[in-house]
């Protein structure tokens, strides 16, 4: 196993021992081929033995070769608090995928909030991934008032272009946003013209409430209410960068 953590760019997955790490591995395979970037597997170990750790190594790594998708697999073990090593690395990332309940130790004990701590403090976007949508048929994404607005409308045109879906829009504000809402999508739209977008009323909750199975992606500028957006809904937070 590598255990060189220096500044690269990739998509980096959090792995651990659940079936959520690697369900966020194989979700982060179209990312790095569509950038042609490496894919690169990282478990954390806070302290004691390193061998479940590298089990979920092998096992993540196992079920992306699988895919038999043209992606280069680095593999990586650090030793660590688990928050402080992912944020560490998405300075240089072009991304971070962690499965719902964070990045766990080598002793097997899961770190439920590591997900939401990463989420709110990385330098890149955060995918978490829960179980795979039954039928993704739609891209979410919910725009609100902050700096990050822009940076998640940029990345859910990119993610509805990359998974060929549909986007949906939301606004989360009831005043502003909703009001310019259709003319903020038109140079998209012009930039896309293959890209079927649309804005949509209602909340993200509402819209998931309806099938949340159905959603293959919500894009967003951070978590709701301290968790998920929807019932293992795969959620992509975004970091601020410029208001729309």
């Amino acid at each position: 196993m590598g255990t060189s953590l220096g500044p690269s760019r990739a998509i980096v997955v959090g792995i651990d021992a659940s079936q959520a790490a690697v369900n966020a591995a194989l979700w982060a395979v179209d990312e790095a081929v569509s950038r042609d970037i490496p894919l690169r597997l990282v478990a954390v170990v806070e302290s004691g033995d390193t061998g479940l750790a590298e089990r979920a190594l092998r096992s993540a790594v196992t079920a992306v070769e699988a895919t038999h998708r043209p992606v280069k697999i680095d593999v990586d073990l650090a030793h660590g608090r688990p928050v402080g090593v992912l944020r560490e690395l998405s300075c240089s990332a072009d991304m971070l995928c962690l499965g719902t309940i964070g990045v766990g130790q080598a002793t097997g004990r899961h770190l439920g909030s590591t997900a939401e701590a990463v989420a709110a403090s990385a330098r890149c976007p955060v995918a978490i991934i829960g179980s795979p949508p039954r039928h993704p048929q739609w891209v979410l994404a919910e725009l609100d008032e902050t700096v990050a607005s822009s940076e998640v409308l940029d990345r859910a045109v990119a993610e509805a272009v990359l998974r060929n879906l549909p986007l949906r829009v939301i606004a989360a504000s009831e005043a502003v946003i909703r009001a310019r809402l259709e003319r903020i999508l038109d140079p998209y739209q012009a930039r896309h013209p293959e890209l079927d977008i649309q804005a949509v009323r209602g909340t993200t909750a509402e819209f998931l409430g309806r099938d949340a199975g159905s959603v293959a992606l919500v894009v967003m500028s951070r978590l709701r209410n301290g968790g998920m957006a929807g019932p293992g809904c795969p959620v992509l937070i975004c970091p601020a960068s410029r208001a729309l």
